[in-house]
């Protein structure tokens, strides 16, 4: 659960580029991407926005966290994206006491509905206008 709309943005990789229209991402980090899709109850109480800035800066503190992301569309669903490093850190917020904590709150008191996805990055694609920037791995 997370209250910020303000992102976190870290990036890394190293990228071989050639002559070619296309270059080469040849250091694939393996993230680890929690994808959290949610909808809140009409009743939800002011704690969730507490608990849910108290719980990124937790997250923040985690050895391997990137980056934090949320987004709200017009229907009220929401969409959260937590980077870690690897499938270690994800693992170590996952168990985190009080996280635990703060989800069965969550069922109990601010969510109608969720469903999350812990997915590992595969492959990377980097464009950045203006930049020359183009890797694909």
């Amino acid at each position: 659960m997370w209250a910020s709309t303000t992102p976190r943005s870290s990036t890394s990789g190293k990228h071989r580029f050639g002559s070619s229209a296309r270059a080469t991402l040849f250091a694939v980090d393996r993230q680890s991407i929690t994808v959290f899709r949610s909808r809140l109850r009409d009743d939800v109480p002011d704690r969730y926005a507490t608990l849910a800035a108290e719980l990124e800066t937790r997250a923040a503190a985690v050895p391997g966290f990137v980056e934090f992301k949320q987004f709200v569309a017009p229907d009220g669903e929401r969409l959260a994206l937590v980077t870690f490093a690897d499938a270690e850190a994800e693992a170590a917020w996952r168990d985190d006491v009080e996280h635990r904590a703060a989800q069965r709150e969550g069922r109990e008191s601010f969510y109608a509905e969720y469903d999350i996805a812990v997915c590992e990055v595969q492959r990377r694609h980097v464009w950045q206008d203006g930049s020359g920037v183009d890797a694909t791995g």
